[in-house]
């Protein structure tokens, strides 16, 4: 029988509660779950990822594995965009060096988490991506339309306009959700 959550799925469940805008990656939690810890064993990574997947069910936080070397995986809050937009920074492929630790990187290439908020900053490179009616701003406003069940004709004309965009590159468009077709009379 299950005493409820261990002592990590509680310090990952702190961390999440008391930064719902941040994104994290799987060393970026370590740092806060095992502070104090002299080196992180992958012992202790395997652990961390276990807790943080049963963290992520229950408060209803998402991840994504990122492209780079070593593919580290990337947990956000899917409906709050600049979660949604730094794990999307964190994540990239194409000349991320977030926390890199390859020798062959020059220092100035690698970022920390205070580079990445500047760049979604008003004036950040990434900033366009994260306002009103940007690309990343719109999967969030999505999860969000899906997870209120808003049925409201701004919410159809996203999930449309995303299916048009879909469609154009050639990418099956997805499903309406089926609190479109409820009918309230």
């Amino acid at each position: 029988m299950s005493r409820g959550p261990g002592k990590i799925e509680r310090a990952v469940e702190k961390v999440f509660l008391e930064n719902p805008d941040s994104s994290f990656t799987v060393e970026d939690l370590a740092d806060r779950v095992f502070f104090g810890a002299n080196r992180i064993e992958k012992k202790h990574r395997v652990s961390l990822i276990r807790a943080t997947r049963k963290v992520c069910a229950r408060l209803d936080w998402d991840y994504f594995l990122a492209g780079s070397r070593g593919g580290t995986i990337v947990y956000f809050n899917p409906y709050d965009v600049i979660s949604y937009g730094s794990a999307q920074i964190k994540s990239g492929d194409c000349f991320n060096h977030y926390r890199s630790k390859d020798n062959r990187i020059p220092d100035h290439w690698r970022t920390t988490d205070d580079d990445v908020r500047k760049m979604l900053q008003p004036g950040g490179r990434k900033h366009d991506y994260v306002a009103e009616g940007g690309t990343w701003w719109k999967f969030v406003k999505m999860n969000v339309i899906v997870r209120d069940k808003d049925s409201s004709p701004e919410a159809k004309k996203i999930f449309e306009g995303h299916n048009r965009f879909r469609v154009r590159y050639g990418a099956k468009p997805w499903n309406l959700p089926e609190h479109f077709n409820e009918v309230t009379i």
